[in-house]
């Protein structure tokens, strides 16, 4: 019998085997052609922002307090976010897909910025995550993608770090996002413990986006079967022999190959209107495709139960896998990958390196 699940509970086989994928492929990571990735996640399915599960000691924990107060932070404040010490332009990674809230240059050091992305849980509600005294070039209204780089650690004279702080909803506080003055204890101003938050929260399962992504220098291409649309444009399409192909309705997205055969939203990779426009417009689809005679239809990302390599399943039933570098930065997410009993069974074809 051939086994096979995806849900938005497969986290926990995600992270104990990216690791492994992460040895056995790399990131693949070339400044030059992509933005750097990290694969290390919370138990939950949340990127840790620093690519680290772990953080050295530092006066900047949560509610923090000063020296007058039985801690180290700066005296007469108290701090309401985790400072988490990383060297000088080390990359930071947005901890789940996400849009661009808002960036402030205030408060966060010459030449730095306080990125706020707004997130959503897997039950539909929606926070901001804050990413402080980092450089970015993101701006308001932009897409990013989980443990995909969103900028870099800025210099700060009492020592380069993140300052990660949560929101709980998208209603920030107009000011003091990261400390609060003595008087004001025990306020959070708004915010809540942001290690607390992603290790007892679960993201919302859906792909991100490559509309930024560009290897070396180039336009990508996204494998046969991928399911993509360009941000603010309702049209689906699904990618077969290099051709795009709108999909007529949500019911066919959900049976692309027949029933229990299709996907759902969460498969939609955002890719840039000028990649769409490398794709010569093929027949709209109206009926069921013919399927691949696989356990699982061509666009399916797959890996073997106890596995680390991961694929998609592309041109009527090849495996394609994937750099580290490339499945991220294409905007694929680990919670899409179904984990099944026959990944060895598909004829393998050429790895996915950009």
């Amino acid at each position: 019998m051939l086994l096979y699940s995806r849900t938005n509970h497969q986290v926990g086989f995600v992270v104990m085997f990216m690791a492994a994928f992460f040895l056995l492929f790399g990131s693949g990571v070339d400044l030059l052609r992509a933005e750097e990735v990290t694969f290390i996640q919370t138990g939950t399915g949340f990127f840790y922002p620093t690519g680290m599960s772990s953080f050295p000691y530092t006066c900047g924990t949560w509610l923090g307090r000063d020296p007058a107060n039985g801690g180290c932070y700066l005296p007469e404040y108290y701090h309401i976010g985790y400072d988490m010490m990383y060297g000088l332009n080390n990359p930071v990674y947005a901890i789940a897909p996400g849009t661009v809230y808002s960036v402030s240059p205030n408060n966060w050091g010459t030449g730095n910025v306080g990125l706020l992305i707004k997130h959503t849980l897997s039950n539909g509600s929606e926070f901001l995550a804050l990413y402080g005294h980092i450089t970015t070039n993101l701006v308001a209204g932009d897409r990013v993608t989980g443990g995909v780089e969103i900028g870099r650690v800025g210099y700060w004279s009492n020592g380069n770090h993140l300052h990660f702080g949560i929101v709980p909803n998208t209603t920030p506080p107009s000011n003091n996002l990261g400390a609060m003055p003595n008087d004001s204890w025990p306020s959070t101003n708004g915010l809540t413990d942001p290690t607390g938050w992603i290790t007892s929260n679960t993201p919302k399962c859906t792909n991100g986006t490559a509309e930024r992504y560009r290897p070396y220098g180039n336009l990508p291409l996204h494998p046969n079967g991928s399911i993509v649309q360009v941000y603010g444009n309702p049209a689906i399409y699904v990618l077969q022999n290099g051709q795009k192909r709108m999909i007529s309705s949500p019911q066919r997205l959900w049976e692309l190959y027949g029933p229990g055969r299709g996907f759902d939203f969460r498969d939609v990779v955002i890719i840039s209107q000028a990649e769409m426009d490398r794709y010569p417009r093929g027949a709209d689809v109206i009926d069921a495709l013919t399927g691949n005679g696989r356990s699982q239809p061509d666009g399916r990302l797959i890996q073997q139960w106890g596995g680390a390599e991961v694929s998609i399943v592309t041109d009527n039933g090849t495996r394609r896998p994937f750099t580290g570098q490339a499945f991220l930065n294409l905007a694929y997410q680990f919670c899409n990958i179904a984990g099944v009993s026959d990944y060895y069974s598909y004829p393998v074809g050429s790895t996915v390196t950009e």
